[in-house]
């Protein structure tokens, strides 16, 4: 249950966001998760549910169970890149 001022609502798939992040910053393959990145593995994970997915991800940005910041990028330092990471 995810609440505010407004009142109490649930999204399940934030649940699945949580899961998907955990995943990958335990894998071990990447220093970080991107925001991109992160966004484009949910919706071709879950493409028949992509609104509520982007929806959920805006949650757990504006809820703060994601923190989003910007990082030196690897591939372009003209151009920071913007990562998540689970509170």
């Amino acid at each position: 249950m995810i609440g505010d001022s407004k009142g109490a609502f649930y999204n399940g798939h934030v649940e699945i966001i949580i899961e998907h992040v955990d995943r990958l910053e335990n894998s071990g393959d990447k220093s970080f998760v991107g925001l991109n990145y992160l966004r484009k593995q949910l919706l071709d994970h879950h493409p028949h549910a992509a609104t509520h997915m982007r929806d959920a991800l805006t949650d757990c940005i504006d809820f703060e169970i994601l923190s989003v910041y910007q990082v030196p990028n690897p591939k372009d330092p003209k151009h920071p890149t913007r990562v998540s990471k689970l509170n």
